[in-house]
């Protein structure tokens, strides 16, 4: 039935879009690979709150749109396989170093190619772009900004593909970075581990078949390797690994030192990172969460009653 009102819709979606600004950069400020990949979880979460604006009426409350739905739903089940993988790649890539210290990951890819595979793979769904379940499912949520006039949630979806990419750019980046001496797996994983990880990831990846075999109209499909979907891919590695380079705590050895700890604008983003940090800490304290989620019920309750 109907939902609370215009500001009860945009307070829910605005939680979301905190959720993915937060998670997003707390996760490349992350040392451990399964932190990252936590607070990721939390990023991608903040996607299903954009649902409450974008498929239901603000002033009946009433659901009119389907494709936000439809999106919603895509972006869930493609954040479950995709970030089901990551976490099963970081398991095996800990059991076999004995640590998953995103620093310390140099010679991964060469160690173990298939776990970082399914890590590099399930990033690439997260990241929204072709082809994958992801990239269907911000499709639609755009379409349902675009079609409802609330312009500001596409800046929110297209910044959270950004920052999606600066996480799983970084970890791709360390696992690939040839290290100083010789190094090799304290404990060997069995492929087969390895494989299931990999053939999780890929399933993100063949939810773009719901536009063929599914309820997703398959326009929305765009061919891969068409010249727009090429340069938007770009567009978007490019911006994530600046981001990257900006935000991220450790970074891997560059050729030049344009963006050392001593250049202005990194330490502008790295105290910008660090403010996030200590909001995030304090927040997650019992006493402080217990009472933002009292005073959020009330809001709700106020909004509901009244009808905004």
């Amino acid at each position: 039935p109907a939902l609370p009102g215009l500001a009860a819709a945009q307070l829910l979606a605005g939680l979301g879009a905190a959720a993915i600004l937060f998670g997003s950069v707390i996760a490349l400020r992350q040392e451990r690979l399964k932190l990252l990949i936590a607070y990721s979880t939390l990023a991608q979460i903040g996607y299903l709150f954009l649902m409450f604006p974008l498929a239901f009426d603000a002033s009946s409350g009433e659901f009119v749109r389907g494709d936000a739905l439809m999106g919603g739903t895509l972006q869930a089940i493609s954040h479950a396989t995709a970030k089901a993988a990551m976490f099963m790649a970081a398991g095996l890539i800990y059991k076999a170093y004995g640590h998953d210290r995103i620093a310390d990951l140099a010679g991964a890819a060469r160690a173990l190619p298939f776990s970082v595979l399914a890590f590099a793979v399930g990033g690439v769904a997260l990241m929204g772009v072709l082809p994958s379940g992801a990239y269907l499912a911000k499709k639609l949520l755009l379409q349902a900004a675009d079609g409802s006039g609330q312009w500001w949630w596409e800046w929110v979806l297209q910044a959270g593909g950004f920052l999606t990419t600066s996480y799983v750019v970084l970890v791709v980046a360390h696992a690939f970075r040839t290290p100083e001496a010789p190094t090799a797996p304290r404990t060997p994983v069995p492929r087969l581990q390895e494989a299931a990880a990999l053939a999780l990831a890929l399933c993100s990846l063949a939810l773009a078949l719901a536009a063929v075999v599914g309820p997703v109209p398959v326009e929305l499909l765009g061919n891969p390797i068409a010249p727009k979907e090429i340069g938007w891919t770009l567009v978007t590695v490019i911006g994530g690994s600046v981001l990257a380079l900006t935000l991220a705590r450790r970074l891997p050895a560059l050729p030049t030192g344009l963006l050392a700890d001593a250049n202005p604008a990194r330490r502008a983003m790295l105290a910008a990172g660090g403010v996030l940090e200590r909001i995030d800490t304090v927040l997650r304290r019992w006493p402080v969460a217990g009472l933002s989620m009292l005073v959020l019920a009330l809001l709700f309750g106020v909004l509901m009653a009244t009808g905004r």
